[in-house]
């Protein structure tokens, strides 16, 4: 079963969840979106800190699964720098387009 038939997901308002397959997939609608870079979520879990404790350095190479608008990847491609590579990835390329138009917008390399 295709993980992206909406026929056998449930639609939470904000979010579905995928009852249909083995796994269970999160997605949020795409006009919740700001939810996910909330500045409240930015207090409750600081994606710079988070990263930093997690032990990202310089140089590293880092992938972000389900990835979203890039909570994390963005800000562990400011401290992996020039020298590591930030893959990230997430099952609705309504977050990757979101994601690569955040990263042109700052000039991300």
């Amino acid at each position: 079963m295709d993980p992206r038939d909406h026929n056998h997901n449930r639609d939470h308002g904000h979010h579905t969840h995928d009852h249909g397959s083995a796994h269970c997939t999160h997605r949020f609608h795409p006009s919740q979106l700001d939810r996910l870079t909330s500045a409240e979520r930015h207090a409750e879990l600081p994606p710079l800190a988070s990263l930093i404790a997690a032990g990202v350095v310089g140089g590293m190479t880092v992938i972000d699964l389900g990835c979203g608008p890039g909570f994390f990847a963005i800000p562990a491609a400011g401290i992996v720098g020039p020298g590591g590579h930030v893959y990230g990835v997430d099952v609705q390329a309504g977050m990757i387009e979101h994601l690569r138009t955040e990263i042109d917008r700052r000039q991300i390399p």
